[in-house]
C-alpha cells in the first residue's frame, strides 16, 4: 500500500493550474461574474452533502468518483490515487 505524500495534492493543483514555468502564485484566477456563480453553486453542492450527513470515508469515496468524472487524464489518475490510498491508509479498506 501506497503510503501519500503530504505534497502531492499542492503539487497536482501546481501542474494543473501552471502553464509553463508559472508558478501557482503568477496564475490569474478569473473574478467575472460567471466564474464567481459556478464557484456558489460548487459550495452549495458541498453544502447540500456535508448537511446529508455523511462520514469521512464517503467523503474520500465521494473524492474519488468526482475525480474519474475530470476530462483531463492526468489530473483524474493523480486526484483518484491519492483518495484510494488514502482510503486505504486510514480505513484499511
Amino acid at each position: 500500500m501506497n503510503e501519500p505524500k503530504k505534497n502531492d495534492l499542492a503539487k497536482l493543483t501546481e501542474e494543473i493550474c501552471c502553464e509553463g514555468e508559472e508558478s501557482l502564485n503568477q496564475v490569474e484566477i478569473p473574478r467575472d461574474f460567471e466564474h464567481t456563480k459556478r464557484m456558489a453553486e460548487c459550495r452549495e453542492i458541498l453544502r447540500e452533502v456535508m448537511d446529508f450527513g455523511i462520514r469521512q470515508d464517503q467523503v474520500l469515496q465521494l473524492i474519488f468518483l468526482l475525480a474519474l468524472e475530470l476530462e483531463n487524464r492526468e489530473a483524474m489518475l493523480a486526484i483518484s490515487n491519492i483518495a484510494k490510498d488514502y482510503k486505504e491508509s486510514l480505513f484499511n479498506f
